[in-house]
């Protein structure tokens, strides 16, 4: 689908992007079953899994103690399934346990956000929304800083090549992506 030779490549952002809406924001509550649950995700000709339930926490953790789903989104709602399902031994499936592993009220990401509380805890300040440019230009950030760091490690670059590498990442895209980031998450 996408390739160097490839005429539009943002073409292939916008379906990205597309089906994150489709799965995650729509309000048919049938749009995640169909494209994203019981390994749906796995059948798309590329393996999509944008968002995952560690982004939903702060609103799943009090619907969950409360044992009420009804002001999560579409989108949400099937995470708090698994969870309830899964501690009630209803839902045994691998959604169901990993869910349940990360964002129930025992699990990995409620006792991160414990951390965080205790200001014992650095993360990224970014939530689940992300401007276009960032989609659109992640995947070359990401090849670009591993395969520069590999490099580096293994001694095949000096350390300075990391100010080279700021610097065509700035280039590349980079400073867009930051600017656009700035404007939805203000110092």
């Amino acid at each position: 689908m996408l390739n160097a030779n490839c005429a539009n490549p943002e073409a292939f952002i916008k379906i990205l992007n597309l089906y994150q809406k489709t799965v995650y924001e729509s309000e048919n509550p049938d749009d995640f079953q169909t494209y994203w649950a019981d390994e749906q995700y796995r059948l798309c000709p590329i393996f999509v899994h944008i968002a995952s339930p560690e982004l939903f926490t702060a609103d799943l953790l009090p619907a969950l103690a409360a044992n009420d789903s009804s002001g999560l989104s579409v989108g949400v709602v099937p995470f708090f399934d698994w969870v309830k399902g899964f501690e009630a031994g209803t839902d045994t499936n691998p959604n169901a346990y990993g869910t349940w592993g990360q964002v129930s009220e025992r699990g990995s990401m409620a006792i991160a956000l414990e951390y965080k509380d205790q200001g014992r805890l650095i993360q990224s300040i970014m939530a689940s929304e992300r401007p276009d440019v960032w989609y659109q230009n992640n995947s070359i950030f990401e090849t670009m800083l591993e395969s520069v760091f590999t490099d580096i490690i293994t001694g095949a670059k000096p350390l300075d090549a990391f100010d080279t590498l700021v610097d065509d990442w700035l280039a590349s895209g980079g400073q867009q992506t930051l600017d656009e980031l700035e404007q939805i998450y203000p110092n």
